[in-house]
């Protein structure tokens, strides 16, 4: 997620995790964030990854559900409905097909999620919330499915079926590829 918020020029908080991923995480109100955008003074965004590679068993399950459900009541105390940052979940890995009820959990709290395949969405979010323009390229049966987030989305984000002649306008160092989708942050 740092990786691609520092291609795509979105500032975030802690800026080390581009860098080094073990560095200690964003803190709030004595919450845990994996990421903020912009920053923890001013949180539009909030991310909490749960990844998991293997069965995550009951304590797995229980830990990133508990971890969620207290971010999302403390974000609901402390933030006015208009001012509350957004809770993100990146949520994917195999661990979470064989326990269903892990993920489950997750969906139930997350304002929205988003997995590798669409990593993407955490640009689209930020460009909305910052209201910053960017241009998103996808695959036309994505853009048909995703139809709701991109119409929630689109206030700063441009969404155009990838095509890569068209690719060929931008400058290399302003494309970046974010699981199914191509972006273009200049």
């Amino acid at each position: 997620m740092a990786q691609l918020l520092l291609a795509t020029k979105f500032p975030f908080e802690p800026e080390e995790k581009a860098d080094n991923p073990l560095c200690r995480d964003a803190q709030i109100g004595g919450i845990s964030f994996d990421l903020v955008v912009p920053s923890v003074k001013a949180p539009a965004l909030v991310f909490k990854a749960t990844v998991h590679t293997s069965n995550i068993g009951q304590y797995g399950e229980s830990k990133d559900h508990l971890e969620v459900d207290e971010a999302k009541r403390w974000l609901d105390g402390a933030y006015s409905q208009k001012s509350r940052p957004k809770l993100v979940a990146l949520i994917d890995g195999v661990g979470f097909e064989s326990n269903r009820a892990g993920l489950d959990g997750v969906l139930e709290k997350a304002d929205e999620f988003c997995q590798f395949r669409t990593i993407w969405k955490i640009v689209a979010m930020a460009s909305t919330a910052l209201e910053r323009p960017v241009k998103i390229f996808l695959p036309q049966a994505e853009l048909d499915y995703f139809a709701d987030f991109i119409k929630e989305h689109s206030k700063s984000a441009e969404y155009e079926v990838y095509d890569p002649a068209v690719l060929t306008r931008y400058p290399p160092e302003d494309i970046v590829v974010a699981g199914d989708a191509t972006i273009v942050a200049s």
